[in-house]
């Protein structure tokens, strides 16, 4: 688990995980109804740079060296 943040019904969590040996990045947003998740979306991505246009915009993934 990289981070998480969040408040109320809706927290978002971020982390890396091992599909075939190789790294995956993957967020999570999860809507809360009382101490269950109600609805949850999940998106996974590879590692890649900021285009040079964003590059200014980019934050370090946390505990990983750029």
């Amino acid at each position: 688990m990289l981070r998480i943040c969040g408040g109320g019904d809706l927290w978002v969590s971020e982390c890396v995980i091992s599909y075939n040996g190789a790294p995956s990045y993957a967020v999570s947003v999860m809507e809360l109804a009382g101490d269950l998740v109600a609805h949850e979306t999940q998106y996974f991505a590879d590692p890649f740079p900021a285009p040079a246009s964003r590059a200014a915009l980019a934050e370090p993934i946390p505990g990983r060296g750029r």
